[in-house]
């Protein structure tokens, strides 16, 4: 069957159309309230734990997920904090460099009712590799630290492109009538990376809501993106769980 997109070097619609500089105010503002509403509850040791955390291999979940792997000094960087919050905080699952990442789109946010589509799955490999024809400039600068009740994060800092990219999904999906189950549907996405999911109450609550106030504006780097992902994967990304669907090199 032939498949006709929508061309994406038009804007999807002028009045939608955010600039670098409303891209980082809306993050800063969006990573400022996550970091409000956990500080509180993680003061009062009130952490939420994922089930299947201590259990990942019997983990059912799966997902449809476009993402790109941390790279270069934004992940050197990200390690020397995980290694920091583990001196001070040990315990906790800290994800390996094989599976730090950041979603730039959950096409099927992970669930255990995942079934795997092919001709799904290709249809978005074909959308994708039609989009990166005119757009190969994305980019993501970490700066500073966040955190949930479950989990610590890098905060990201995307370029119009990534915003490009993600409008341009959901545009093409609503044009062709084609159901996206997003993790976080209608909502502008941030481009954090999880770094540390919490397994356990703390040891000392104020030592670690004090690292993150310590760490919020921390330069982290800046990771120019040379190759993005299409790919099925679990919850917490595991390298060994990950299936390929497409690969896009932007070099």
């Amino acid at each position: 069957m032939a498949h006709f997109f929508l061309h994406p070097s038009d804007p999807l619609d002028h009045r939608n159309q955010m600039y670098e500089g409303d891209i980082r105010a809306t993050l800063v503002d969006k990573y400022r309230h996550m970091w409000y509403a956990a500080k509180g509850p993680l003061l009062e040791n009130r952490v939420i734990l994922d089930p299947f955390l201590s259990t990942r291999s019997l983990d059912p979940r799966r997902g449809l997920t476009i993402l790109v792997a941390l790279k270069g000094a934004p992940l050197r960087e990200i390690r020397r904090i995980t290694a920091e919050f583990n001196r001070l905080e040990p315990g906790h699952y800290v994800y390996p460099a094989s599976d730090l990442h950041v979603t730039f789109f959950d096409i099927v946010g992970a669930t255990a009712h995942y079934v795997p589509d092919k001709d799904y799955h290709a249809y978005y490999a074909r959308l994708l590799r039609h989009f990166f024809l005119f757009h190969r400039n994305l980019s993501v600068q970490f700066e500073g630290l966040t955190a949930s009740r479950s989990t610590l994060m890098a905060q990201g800092f995307h370029n119009s492109c990534v915003q490009h990219l993600r409008d341009f999904i959901r545009h093409q999906a609503h044009a062709k009538k084609f159901a996206l189950v997003e993790r976080y549907p209608h909502q502008f996405l941030s481009s954090h990376s999880s770094i540390v999911r919490f397994q356990r109450p703390f040891r000392n609550p104020d030592r670690v809501v004090q690292f993150i106030e310590k760490n919020r504006f921390r330069s982290i780097g800046e990771m120019r993106i040379h190759q993005v992902e299409l790919v099925v994967h679990d919850w917490f990304n595991q390298k060994q769980k990950k299936e390929t669907v497409a690969i896009f090199r932007l070099d």
